[in-house]
């Protein structure tokens, strides 16, 4: 995998995932975001690694037709770079009866039986190799969190000696540890999904519900003096 530099994929529908490796770390270049590394470093693995079960040569596949093998039109189309080489692979439909899918190796037009771990880890969607964070809180040093919606002031401290957080505002208490920790993980979450499906609103209304839950822990620990 360390010899695959860029790779571009483009899926049934149009869409075109390329991903490039600079020292080992991998970025999304189209579209423009932060990588998943465990996914594409996966993918790469299974594309290196596919095993020629069986060819079929262009006269078998003329006959059967290409729509046997799920190939008119392909599933998604992979290029791919090394530092010496590049190459092309049609990805196929499953073979009947088996875990198998069938590929093509441009310019080749025979048709190659391989394993389907490929397909298994294939991009469905431009947005699936995205990180799914939205912020990498872990990586930035802060001791205050302020949260405004409309009218709503919630404000978090973080308290120096003992590194624990509280409340500040609206109601000064001490913070359910537990919960802010969710709270600070679900500020991180991705909210590609939300965009995708016309929600950009969603994340808003999951910080909301979060903020009420963490409310509440905080009464009920204060209530009950602890």
């Amino acid at each position: 995998p360390r010899d695959v530099t860029p790779h571009e994929i483009t899926l049934a529908g149009g869409g075109v995932v390329r991903a490039e490796q600079t020292n080992g770390t991998w970025f999304l270049t189209r579209p423009r975001y932060p990588a998943q590394q465990s996914a594409i470093e996966l993918f790469v693995t299974n594309l290196v690694q596919l095993r020629r079960f069986d060819k079929l040569p262009q006269h078998e596949v003329v006959i059967e037709g290409q729509k046997s093998f799920g190939l008119d039109p392909p599933r998604a189309v992979v290029r791919v770079e090394t530092a010496t080489n590049h190459f092309e692979v049609q990805v196929g439909g499953g073979a009947p009866l088996t875990n198998n899918i069938y590929v093509r190796m441009l310019p080749s037009t025979d048709v190659i039986l391989t394993q389907a771990d490929l397909l298994r880890t294939l991009p469905q969607h431009t947005n699936d190799w995205r990180s799914r964070r939205l912020l990498q809180l872990a990586k930035i040093p802060f001791d205050h969190l302020q949260v405004r919606t409309g009218q709503r002031l919630f404000e978090l401290s973080e308290n120096p000696t003992n590194r624990t957080w509280q409340i500040t505002r609206p109601i000064p208490a001490r913070g359910d540890q537990y919960q802010i920790a969710a709270l600070f993980e679900l500020i991180g979450r991705d909210i590609a999904e939300a965009r995708s499906a016309g929600d950009p609103a969603g994340i808003a209304d999951q910080l909301e519900n979060a903020l009420q839950h963490l409310q509440a822990a905080t009464m009920w620990l204060a209530q009950n003096g602890m």
